[in-house]
C-alpha cells in the first residue's frame, strides 16, 4: 500500500470475479459461443454431401426403376422411347427433390435449434462484477477525529483550553499543554 493510500483512502472501484470456472472451461465457453455465431450463418451446411450421395444412388438405381416400369406397363423394347417412361422418371426426380428440400429444412432447423443452445450456453456469464466502495486512509480518519474534538472541546471549556495553549503555566507551561491536548483529542 502507498503511503498516498494510507493517508488519503483508497477511492471506489469496481472488480470482475471469476465465478469458479476454471480456464479450460471458460476457453470452452466463449468457442461454443463462437460456433454458434459462425453456424447460424448457414443452418443447412453439412447437409449436401447426404444429398450427393442419395441423388447418386437415385441416378443409379434409376435404370431398373424404368425397366420395371417398362415391363409393368408391356412396352418391351421401347420403354425408353414411351412418353410414359420419361414421365415416371420426372416423376420420382421431383418427388426425390420435393422430400429433399423438406430434409434439408428440417436439418437446418434442427441446426438453429443446436446453434442457439451453443450461443446461450457460450453467453453465460463467467464474471461477476462487484462493487468496492470508497476506503478512508489513515490521514482522513485521524484529521476527523481531531476536527470533532476540536469543535467539541472549543464549545466545552476550550477557551480555557485555548488560554492554556497560547501561554497558559497551569499545567506546566507548552509540555503540559500539549499532553492535555492529546488527551482532550482523543490521541
Amino acid at each position: 500500500m502507498s503511503v498516498k493510500t494510507w493517508l488519503m483512502g483508497k477511492p471506489a472501484y469496481n472488480e470482475q470475479i471469476p465465478l469458479g470456472y476454471k480456464q479450460n472451461q471458460m476457453g470452452a465457453m466463449d468457442q461454443m459461443l463462437g460456433m454458434g455465431m459462425q453456424g447460424l450463418q448457414n443452418p443447412t451446411a453439412g447437409f449436401e454431401p447426404m444429398q450427393q450421395e442419395t441423388m447418386r444412388q437415385f441416378q443409379q438405381g434409376l435404370p431398373s426403376l424404368m425397366s420395371r416400369i417398362g415391363a409393368i406397363g408391356g412396352m418391351g423394347g421401347n420403354a425408353g422411347h414411351s412418353s410414359a417412361y420419361g414421365q415416371a422418371g420426372t416423376q420420382a426426380y421431383g418427388d426425390l427433390m420435393t422430400r429433399l428440400n423438406a430434409q434439408k429444412a428440417q436439418w437446418g432447423q434442427n441446426n438453429i435449434s443446436n446453434y442457439m443452445n451453443m450461443i446461450n450456453q457460450g453467453m453465460t456469464p463467467q464474471y461477476e462484477n462487484m462493487y468496492h466502495p470508497r476506503q478512508q486512509g489513515f490521514g482522513e480518519t485521524i484529521g476527523r477525529k481531531f476536527g470533532n474534538n476540536l469543535a467539541t472541546n472549543l464549545t466545552t471549556g476550550g477557551v480555557d483550553w485555548l488560554q492554556q495553549l497560547m501561554g497558559g503555566t497551569q499545567q506546566g507551561g507548552m509540555m503540559g499543554t500539549a499532553a492535555k491536548a492529546a488527551g482532550l483529542f482523543g490521541l
